[in-house]
């Protein structure tokens, strides 16, 4: 009797002792699959480095950004933005605006460039808001702004205005801004696409972060 009992001790300790791992990676896999579920744009647990202050003023920014773009509120979104908006695609994105560039290019061969990435990018805000703004944050983007799991955010860093633009002037602290990126997931990347990406960009003034910059990647 004794022999049966050692016999059938050891063979559940032989089970549980592969058990026990088997159990442990099972937990492993819940646990982290629960700490990666997207999360609305404005919840709480949206992932922040909340040590950095900077951090924290931008996720109050955004969240407001956010809920106004759904709610296509413009009132509320200008008052998020700087004077001016840097967008290149600004310049060509109607038949007749890229109609017009393609003229300047003939007419400007040594500067159409420059002047392309330079002046002509930095739309006065309010034209932003009436001519653009519907352009580019269609209904789909909205959606995509709404979904957590399309959204990456990367801290710039504090970077050095030089040559800045008259419609940038007087509105910084100091001549390094923090600068905050938002990337919108456009189009989601497959075997034979690299997907595509927009970029929103703020920036630190005296009232906070703004919203300032738009572009495309690629």
């Amino acid at each position: 009797m004794l022999v049966y009992l050692r016999s059938g001790c050891k063979l559940f300790m032989k089970c549980l002792n592969l058990f026990i791992p088997f159990l442990f990676t099972i937990l492993s896999k819940c646990s982290f699959a629960g700490s990666h579920k997207p999360v609305p744009y404005h919840d709480s647990k949206i992932t922040y480095d909340t040590t950095n202050t900077d951090s924290i003023k931008f996720k109050e920014t955004w969240n407001s950004f956010a809920d106004a773009a759904i709610h296509n509120d413009i009132k509320r979104l200008r008052e998020l933005s700087t004077n001016c908006i840097y967008c290149a695609y600004c310049v060509i994105d109607t038949e007749y605006k890229d109609s017009l560039f393609k003229d300047f290019q003939k007419r400007n061969k040594k500067i159409w460039y420059n002047k392309f990435y330079n002046e002509l990018s930095y739309i006065a805000a309010d034209i932003f808001f009436k001519e653009d703004y519907q352009l580019i944050f269609d209904s789909d983007l909205i959606r995509r702004i709404a979904d957590q799991s399309k959204l990456n955010f990367l801290n710039r860093g504090n970077n050095a205005m030089t040559n800045i633009h008259p419609c940038y002037k007087n509105i910084f602290k100091n001549k390094f801004p923090n600068i905050q990126e938002v990337l919108v997931t456009r189009i989601d990347p497959s075997p034979k696409f690299e997907g595509a990406q927009i970029a929103l960009d703020f920036i630190m003034t005296k009232d906070g972060y703004k919203f300032f910059s738009f572009y495309t990647i690629p």
